[in-house]
């Protein structure tokens, strides 16, 4: 199995399950057709998107063999390597050394942020993984949330009323206090498969 977005998108591109996209294409709407068009049949990299420096990735783990090449299993083994691995899950392991970028000028508009279609409130990165520490319970979670840019530095999110985030959220609220959080985006999806249990 790999262990980074990098080493994923290679494996991928050997088993020509990768579509790349020199073209320049717009976040509005080009991104999210060409995403549907190719309907889970091959993940997505786009190389060339206009007002940005980054590339960005769609349809990751889009059918079950890819989703098993993310979990290091055959598509047919998927449930039980997902069990094993939920009973015998381990403390993570902290890293000084991790790849990641940090987006040290605080200004998200940096981003490729897709705007997926016409009638939408407005772009959304729809992959990202926020991480809230619940100081009522001492323990962490990790969910999936659309994030929607709503300034410079400022991102929009929906909580649903009795979730985990919500639940945190609302103790430090009571506490007077703020919910420090973390977001991810752009992760091995492995990791974002272990975020959703």
């Amino acid at each position: 199995m790999t262990v980074d977005m990098r080493s994923f998108l290679q494996q991928i591109k050997k088993t020509n399950d990768l579509f790349i996209v020199k073209k320049k294409v717009s976040t509005k709407y080009e991104i999210a057709a060409v995403t549907a068009k190719l309907d889970g049949s091959k993940a997505a990299l786009f190389e060339n998107i206009k007002g940005s420096k980054f590339k960005l990735v769609s349809n990751l783990v889009g059918n079950r063999a890819r989703f098993g090449q993310a979990i290091g299993s055959k598509k047919s083994d998927i449930n039980q390597k997902i069990v094993r691995a939920i009973s015998s899950a381990k403390k993570p392991k902290i890293s000084a050394t991790a790849k990641f970028f940090e987006n040290s000028s605080k200004d998200i508009s940096i981003l490729p942020i897709v705007t997926h279609f016409q009638n939408e409130s407005g772009p959304f990165i729809t992959s990202s993984i926020l991480y809230a520490r619940n100081q009522e319970k001492k323990s962490q979670n990790s969910s999936f949330h659309r994030l929607m840019p709503i300034g410079k530095n400022k991102f929009s999110i929906r909580m649903v009323e009795g979730r985990d985030l919500h639940r945190s959220f609302m103790f430090a609220k009571n506490h007077g206090e703020d919910l420090p959080i973390a977001i991810t985006i752009g992760v091995h999806p492995a990791i974002s498969i272990a975020s959703a249990f």
